[in-house]
This record gives structure tokens, C-alpha cells and sequence, in this order.
């Protein structure tokens, strides 16, 4: 009963048939999970970064394609977040919550954030709000495929919100 929406260019590899112990999957690039409660076979999905433990819940993970850096942004119920070789980093986030997890320091930082702003790309929709036009570039560049560049320097520090379909 788990639903997955991957983003363009995302991976994602799992078993043929899961084990009585656990649901494990690994990711490579963006995707939405809306994990179904089963306490007794806990999903986890793994990035290059991070080892994310999940019992039922609904959340986005970016791992970048580089592999260096996993965001996951946490909608509702709990996540746990592990490093791999990295003992002492374990962190369990909240809703609401912006977890990032970078390789190449061994180390989970957690900031509080809007999680539908991470996860509106599933909706076929962009939405911005009050975000600079340098970073609603990247976003429309992730979304089109596309190389844009912008004339003035000073335009890519302006923010903007807005909200439209992409289609």
C-alpha cells in the first residue's frame, strides 16, 4: 500500500518481494513517499548519504546525483535518518522539519520548513514564495530540462512568489 512518485530522472531499485524483517529500497534523485504503517517491517530507503527508517509516514527525499547531499522534508508522522559509518549521526525528524544530510562532513543538520514546498512538484504544479529568482531558475530549469540564463546579475537576488501548472 506504499505509493512512490519519482521525479524526473530519479532511480529507484527494491527486492522482488520484501523481506518479513524490513522494506528496503534505494534512491537516486527526488522522490515522494507516502509509507503505509507496518511497525513490524519498518521501509527504508537508502541514498548514497543517508539510511532513512521510515514506519509510516509521508515524506520527499532529494538525493542529489552526485550523492553528496540527501534532503528529506517530513510531512507527517517520524523519520529516522542514519549515516552509515558515521555512528554518532542519527537524528529523527518532525513534521515540518527539513532534514540534510551531507557526505562529505559526515553530519545532519535539521531546520524547520514548509515540507509542500518540497513536495509540490508531485502535484504538477511550481510555487514559490517570497524565493529569489536564482533558485526559481534552478527549479525551472529541474523541471523543464532546460539551461537558462539570466541577463542581470542583480535579477537572480529578487524574490518573488507565484504559483502556476506545469504543463
Amino acid at each position: 500500500s506504499t505509493r512512490v512518485w519519482l521525479q524526473l530522472g530519479a532511480k529507484i531499485t527494491y527486492p522482488k518481494k520484501f523481506s518479513r524483517k524490513h522494506r528496503p529500497v534505494h534512491l537516486s534523485g527526488e522522490a515522494f513517499f507516502d509509507v503505509s504503517h507496518d511497525p513490524s517491517r519498518p521501509f527504508i530507503v537508502s541514498t548514497t548519504a543517508v539510511e532513512i527508517k521510515v514506519l509510516g509516514t509521508r515524506f520527499d527525499v532529494n538525493a542529489a546525483i552526485d550523492g553528496a547531499v540527501t534532503e528529506v522534508a517530513l510531512e507527517s508522522g517520524s523519520v529516522a535518518l542514519h549515516m552509515p559509518g558515521a555512528e554518532n549521526e542519527s537524528v529523527k525528524i518532525r513534521p515540518g522539519e527539513l532534514a540534510v544530510a551531507n557526505l562529505s562532513d559526515t553530519s545532519i543538520s535539521v531546520t524547520e520548513t514548509d515540507p509542500y514546498r518540497y513536495s509540490i512538484w508531485k502535484e504538477k504544479e511550481l510555487v514559490f514564495r517570497a524565493q529569489p529568482m536564482g533558485y526559481i531558475v534552478k527549479l525551472l530549469e529541474k523541471a523543464y530540462g532546460i539551461d537558462i540564463r539570466l541577463g542581470n546579475e542583480a535579477l537572480g537576488q529578487t524574490v518573488y512568489t507565484g504559483r502556476f501548472k506545469k504543463s
